[in-house]
């Protein structure tokens, strides 16, 4: 299993190499759930396809590959589950908040997740039953120390002031009559998975999502919160599914442990 991760960060490195080439190419269509689709998320998705179909047998669903239907879907045991460009809109907005998600799941559960920020050059991956770690890439010739335990993360925070963390592209009134619960907090802004890795390496406190998001949102997010320590929940209290008929998540708090033992 090691090995098929060093695989992937590697395909996850290249894939958003190919989308920094793009960084100045502000043009963009508009897809039919209204969301910018750029060249970017077009050649990163090409990319990691062929990566993945080198080193593995496993079917891939991807938010630019062909849609599956649920029939087909429905009877696999393993499979790729990807976001080539998460964060679209902070891509164009060249804010660097923007990441490529790349997942396995296993029996309908997330077993592996890498997410990369090609403009801040870091990279979160989590393992089942292995933790989850965090690196910066120096160049594209750096050795990444897997499984370092100086690069193990977790989603314990010891600051006194509550951290949140939402979404800078997807404000909801839900949010904000959630919010008025807190009397004394600092909300702060991130795009794409990077507010996953947020909460798991203990920058924040809890992220939660109140505006529909896709299970390639979240896959890769989700086993790395795991791994670090963290929980991610429903509204009605519920460990999320995965490669459900509907590929739409319903709202979620993602958290540290210890925030949903305080606010139960």
């Amino acid at each position: 299993m090691k090995n098929l991760l060093i695989n992937v960060v590697s395909t996850a490195i290249k894939a958003g190499d190919k989308i920094l080439s793009y960084y100045n190419d502000t043009s963009f269509t508009i897809k039919e759930d209204q969301s910018p689709l750029t060249e970017a998320d077009i050649q990163s998705n090409l990319i990691i396809k062929n990566e993945l179909n080198s080193f593995s047998n496993y079917n891939i669903l991807s938010e630019e590959g062909a849609k599956i239907d649920w029939t087909i879907r429905r009877k696999w045991s393993n499979f790729w589950i990807v976001d080539p460009l998460d964060g679209t809109k902070e891509f164009l907005k060249k804010n660097g908040e923007f990441t490529v998600n790349i997942a396995l799941i296993e029996n309908n559960i997330p077993k592996m997740g890498i997410i990369y920020a090609p403009a801040l050059k870091t990279v979160y991956y989590g393992l089942k039953d292995h933790g989850s770690f965090k690196h910066k890439i120096i160049d594209n010739r750096t050795k990444i120390d897997f499984f370092s335990e100086s690069n193990k993360i977790t989603c314990n925070n010891d600051a006194l002031n509550l951290k949140l963390v939402a979404s800078r592209s997807h404000p909801s009134k839900e949010l904000n009559d959630w919010l008025l619960k807190y009397n004394n907090y600092e909300l702060l802004d991130a795009g794409s998975s990077l507010k996953f890795c947020l909460v798991a390496e203990g920058a924040a406190d809890a992220y939660p999502r109140f505006v529909g998001s896709s299970e390639w949102d979240i896959a890769a997010g989700y086993i790395i919160l795991l791994e670090a320590g963290g929980t991610i929940l429903d509204d009605k209290k519920n460990n999320l599914q995965f490669n459900k008929e509907s590929i739409r998540n319903p709202f979620f708090i993602a958290s540290s442990k210890l925030f949903l033992k305080k606010n139960n």
